[in-house]
């Protein structure tokens, strides 16, 4: 599934608020637009941190999807290893008779 980073959800808000404070000739001063970025900025941050309860259920997630996936790989690389060598040891154990 492809998603969109949060960052350029939040990022495309914020540029679409400027659009539409432009489209309707609402003038805003240099230090309002610097608190404006700041605050985009800070809720960008706050959105990627991995104090949220997005990041953890994410984290989770993957994980146990890991632990599944590697469990069946491994399971079956050592179900095959030990086929494959308990038949040569069969093969010898005949050859040695």
């Amino acid at each position: 599934m492809i998603t969109t980073p949060v960052c350029e959800i939040i990022g495309g808000r914020f540029d679409k608020f400027f659009d539409e404070l432009k489209f309707k000739g609402i003038y805003v001063t240099n230090d309002l637009v610097d608190l404006i970025e700041n605050l985009e900025a800070d809720v960008i941050e706050a959105a990627e941190s991995k104090y949220t309860s997005e990041y953890e259920a994410a984290y989770d997630e993957g994980y146990e999807q890991g632990y599944d996936n590697a469990n069946e790989t491994e399971y079956e690389q050592g179900y095959n290893d030990g086929y494959e060598a308990g038949y040569e040891e069969g093969i010898q154990d005949e050859l040695n008779q």
